[in-house]
């Protein structure tokens, strides 16, 4: 996952049915099947009426003369990471309706790239990926057999600047463990058991980042996320958005406690939404949230929090976001987060929803 500003992001929606596979793009780049039945930049339709499951090859093709990046895929794709440009989707006449989304972005003045991750267990190498993010989240032995106190990584990415300089926060969600942070082979910080934020002046130019983790507990918990974003207090928001909001906009509320998924990923469904969405994020942990949005729901705003340094965000382009400070996270009674919805936009939720642990969360039937 490359870390950018949310409103700077495209969608290419791909909609699998039982006869039919339609691709659909927003902007930001292009779909081709390896069959070559599907080659489109705005929208076209091909059959599949065969019994016979056949496996499409899709791959996203970013814009790059107009500055677009692929981003990732969501939907069923076959592949286990859904960084690459490449999505396998299998369809058939009874396969069933199947929606997979190229999501682009569009470069806010930097870029992180991918991760190489190096797995230890005490030490000896284990297992090796290319990931989205330097993120890692499981309990006891559940990540190849390595007991969460054995367990070790290394982390190496490149971020490049497209300005002369740029000041980007690099935001660390730490339990009990050791941490170091390299920058173009040079040491940064080297610390333990505490989250925190680290500012760094990057010059116009590509730059290697290592990121060094070493767990001390029987959980392990680690994420790392890119931002220079702008926050509000929630009173400050209010008056930003809050006067004369729109009565037709469902507003909703998701909060919990963490991501239960391998890289703290979440993401929140749109599928079937009908109206106009606002959307308040909060976790008590830092989360990777993936807004999918296979409908073009239009989406007004969404506001986010994490008490710990700091979720990051994937939406489509153009969608407005709020970092808020003081918007609490919920994983039981959400009265206290609905009154502090309610200072921002005027009203209550439509539709609150929290949990401890977060996977996915489709909203599905909201309509006012």
């Amino acid at each position: 996952m490359r870390f950018i500003k949310p409103a700077a992001v495209t969608l290419a929606t791909v909609v699998l049915c039982a006869c039919n596979l339609k691709v659909v793009n927003s902007g930001g780049g292009s779909v081709a099947s390896e069959s070559g039945t599907i080659d489109c930049g705005s929208a076209c339709t091909v059959s599949h009426n065969s019994t016979t499951a056949v496996t499409e090859v899709l791959t996203a093709t970013p814009d790059t003369a107009n500055g677009y990046r692929f981003e990732r895929w969501t939907g069923p794709c076959l592949e286990a990471d859904l960084t690459q440009p490449t999505c396998s989707v299998s369809i058939s006449a009874y396969s069933g309706n199947k929606t997979v989304q190229a999501l682009f972005s569009k470069s806010a003045g930097y870029e992180v790239g991918s991760f190489h991750a190096e797995y230890f267990n005490k030490g000896i190498s284990v297992t090796s990926a290319e990931v989205a993010s330097p993120a890692i989240h499981y309990i006891y032995s559940d990540f190849h057999g390595i007991r969460s106190e054995d367990f070790s990584a290394v982390w190496t990415g490149t971020l490049e600047v497209f300005d002369d300089s740029k000041d980007i926060d690099l935001n660390f969600d730490v339990s009990w463990s050791d941490v170091a942070l390299t920058i173009d082979g040079l040491s940064v910080a080297t610390w333990s058991n505490d989250s925190r934020t680290i500012r760094h002046t990057f010059a116009k130019g590509l730059h290697d980042i290592r990121i060094e983790y070493s767990n001390n507990w029987h959980t392990t918990g680690f994420n790392v996320s890119f931002s220079d974003n702008a926050e509000y207090s929630a009173s400050q928001l209010a008056q930003l958005i809050g006067i004369g909001f729109p009565n037709d906009v469902n507003v909703v509320y998701l909060g919990g406690y963490e991501s239960g998924n391998l890289h703290n990923d979440v993401t929140v469904s749109l599928a079937g939404v009908t109206g106009r969405v606002f959307l308040f994020l909060a976790t008590f942990r830092a989360v990777n949230w993936i807004i999918e949005n296979p409908d073009n729901v239009e989406i007004v705003g969404i506001g986010y929090n994490s008490s710990q340094p700091e979720s990051s965000m994937v939406v489509a382009e153009g969608v407005k976001t709020y970092e808020i400070t003081n918007l609490p996270y919920s994983y039981n009674s959400v009265s206290n987060a609905n009154q502090v919805v309610a200072g921002i936009v005027g009203r209550s939720p439509n539709q609150s929803f929290a949990t401890y642990t977060l996977h996915s969360i489709a909203l599905g039937a909201i309509s006012n």
